[in-house]
């Protein structure tokens, strides 16, 4: 076995710790530019108008118990829904115009506003990040599903809060493309918004919160990614999140499955939930059986909505008679634990012996230095 020189062992250690000094900053200048956005997108909020006022009908409670029964009316023209009527004459609609520095567009959106607005109170933001199959320029099938949810908006207390829901335009390629009409990410026209919207109105900066419903949910956890801590809590429906989704997350998550569910396996919602709970993120998860549709039980039987109005950036109760799934089985701490270090192993025994034995000779040669230090 030929000798092994101190002095290029020395070498090959400086030029290691450059090029990791290199990649280091790579990854310090994307996280920068993921922080502020790719683009920087602005909202002018002199710019905003109402466009249709909010006409908040008086439901009783007979009415409010039906429409939270009626189901959402599939759109035959795309894979999605329209939204209830009867829910969307909650929600004025808006426009603002929004620049990415090199166009100047209008955006529509819809804003629910809390029915008496008191001086020098501040209130809650929820933001509403629909799926995919309800992307559309009708500024109104963003708002799908909700009526599911609709008690939260009338019962005493239950929803003092503001509610914003953008809309992906019908030829996005999701939240975060800018192939579409506008030529802006439809998420960074969204946060640009919520920006505007806590200056034009009285939202409590710190309470902004989120509801995601599928791909909604991976634009919550996007959002939350680029702009650290812009949610004090968020709910998501049906969307079992990576690993670098959820590495930027530290407020509450309330996570909703559904036991039939083939696009998001309820054994991966699991799976995320329990990484969550591990880097110390307050996590619930509630479960049901509806194939891919956890969000009627999360609006309708969660009230979900008024949960959200509800936090400060602390996990706070859920509502009475929540359904919370809170064991593990067996195979999900084998995965989780035992795993790793079966890898790590096997990566030992089975390594080409000489990189083995080049690794146990700069172990040693370092432990020599050490000595005669």
């Amino acid at each position: 076995m030929q000798p092994i020189n101190n002095k290029t062992f020395r070498t090959d250690r400086i030029r290691l710790g450059a090029s990791l000094l290199v990649f280091a900053s790579f990854l310090m200048t994307s996280d920068v530019q993921f922080a502020f956005g790719k683009v920087a997108v602005k909202a002018f909020p002199d710019s905003l108008r109402e466009v249709e006022e909010q006409e908040r009908p008086d439901y009783d409670a007979a009415a409010l118990a039906e429409i939270e029964l009626e189901k959402s009316e599939l759109d035959a023209s795309k894979v999605g829904f329209f939204a209830n009527p009867k829910l969307v004459a909650l929600f004025a609609a808006y426009e603002i115009d929004v620049t990415d520095g090199e166009r100047r567009v209008t955006i529509p959106f819809r804003l629910h506003a809390p029915e008496t607005i008191r001086e020098g109170k501040r209130y809650p933001l929820i933001v509403v990040w629909h799926g995919v199959g309800e992307s559309d320029d009708d500024n109104k099938s963003q708002l799908s599903h909700l009526q599911y949810g609709i008690r939260s908006f009338y019962e005493p207390r239950a929803l003092d809060a503001f509610v914003f829901a953008a809309q992906c335009p019908r030829d996005a390629h999701g939240w975060s493309s800018t192939e579409n009409r506008y030529g802006i990410e439809p998420l960074e026209y969204a946060v640009a918004i919520l920006r505007a919207l806590e200056e034009r109105f009285p939202i409590d900066a710190s309470r902004v919160s989120a509801l995601g419903i599928c791909s909604g949910a991976g634009a919550t956890l996007e959002a939350e990614h680029r702009y650290p801590g812009l949610f004090c809590a968020m709910a998501l429906c049906s969307y079992p999140a990576n690993e670098y989704e959820i590495s930027g997350v530290n407020a509450p998550v309330w996570t909703f499955g559904s036991l039939e569910d083939q696009s998001a396996p309820i054994d991966e919602l699991r799976r995320m939930v329990a990484r969550l709970r591990r880097r110390g993120v307050r996590t619930l998860l509630s479960e049901c059986s509806s194939g891919h549709d956890s969000w009627t039980n999360a609006l309708r039987n969660e009230q979900v909505l008024a949960w959200l109005g509800r936090q400060t950036g602390r996990l706070s109760a859920p509502p009475p008679g929540a359904t919370l799934y809170a064991d593990r089985a067996p195979s999900e701490i084998v995965w989780e634990y035992v795993a790793p270090f079966a890898v790590l192993v096997a990566l030992f025994v089975f390594v080409e012996p000489r990189v083995r034995r080049r690794i146990l000779a700069y172990s040693i040669i370092r432990s020599n230095v050490s000595a005669q230090s």
